[in-house]
C-alpha cells in the first residue's frame, strides 16, 4: 500500500489524476471489520465524493500470473476500466472461484459497499506462471489447513516478489485510471447496493 502512494507521489505535474488518493490501514477486521466500518461513518472526506474503494487484503508472493482478482468488479461501472488496465498487461480476470464462502463480504471493502461507495477487494490471480494448471488450488488447500492463523503464518524465505510487483502496477494502474474519471463511479442498476450510493 504504501508503495502506491509513494509512486503516486513520484508521477510527473503533468502526469498526476485530477483526483486524490486517500491510503487508509484500517484494523479490527478479524473483529467485525470494525475500523473500516467507523471509518464510513466518520469519514475525513465525504462518501459522496469518493470515487471508488480499493481493498488489498493480502499480497502475491508466489509468483506471476496470468490473471487477476478483483471481487465486486462485476457490480459497478468500474467493470469496464478493469478490463483495460487488464488488456494492457496481457491479463484474463479472475472471477470469484468460491461464491458460496461469501468473500465479497468479509474484508475491509465490504463497509464501504454497503455505504454505497462501489469497492474492489484485490485477490491473487489463480494461473502462475511456470507452474502447473491447478498448483494454486493446491497450495491455498495445503495453506488454509495448515498455515491461517496459525503461528507458522509468517515470512518465508521460498517468497518471490516479482508477482507482488505485478499485482502492485496493476492496482496502480488501476487506481490512476479511477482518479481520471470524469464522473464518479456507480453500482449498476438493481445491485443490492446501488440504493445506499450517495448522489453522484
Amino acid at each position: 500500500v504504501l508503495a502506491i502512494a509513494n509512486a503516486f507521489t513520484k508521477l510527473p505535474k503533468a502526469k498526476q489524476p485530477l483526483r486524490s488518493q486517500v491510503f487508509i490501514f484500517v484494523t479490527a477486521e478479524e473483529q467485525g471489520l470494525l475500523g473500516a466500518d467507523w471509518y464510513t461513518k466518520k469519514p475525513i472526506f465525504p462518501l459522496s465524493k469518493t470515487a471508488a474503494n480499493i481493498n488489498i487484503d493480502g499480497g502475491n508472493f508466489f509468483g506471476k500470473t496470468r490473471d487477476f482478482g478483483a471481487l465486486g468488479a462485476e457490480r459497478s461501472s468500474l467493470w469496464p476500466l478493469i478490463g483495460e488496465v487488464l488488456t494492457q498487461r496481457g491479463l484474463a480476470y479472475s472471477p470469484d472461484t468460491r461464491p458460496e464462502q461469501g468473500f465479497f463480504f468479509r474484508s475491509d471493502h465490504f463497509p464501504f459497499a454497503k455505504a454505497g461507495v462501489p469497492a474492489l477487494s484485490i485477490r491473487t490471480g489463480t494461473d502462475f506462471v511456470g507452474r502447473e494448471k491447478n498448483w494454486s488450488e493446491k497450495f491455498f488447500a495445503e495453506y488454509n489447513a495448515k498455515n491461517y492463523h496459525q503461528p507458522s503464518d509468517e515470512f518465508d524465505e521460498n517468497w518471490t516478489f516479482d508477482g507482488m510487483v505485478q499485482m502492485l502496477d496493476t492496482i496502480f494502474a488501476l487506481g490512476l485510471r479511477i482518479s481520471n474519471l470524469q464522473t464518479l463511479p456507480k453500482f449498476n442498476k438493481g445491485d443490492e447496493f446501488a440504493a445506499a450510493q450517495p448522489n453522484r
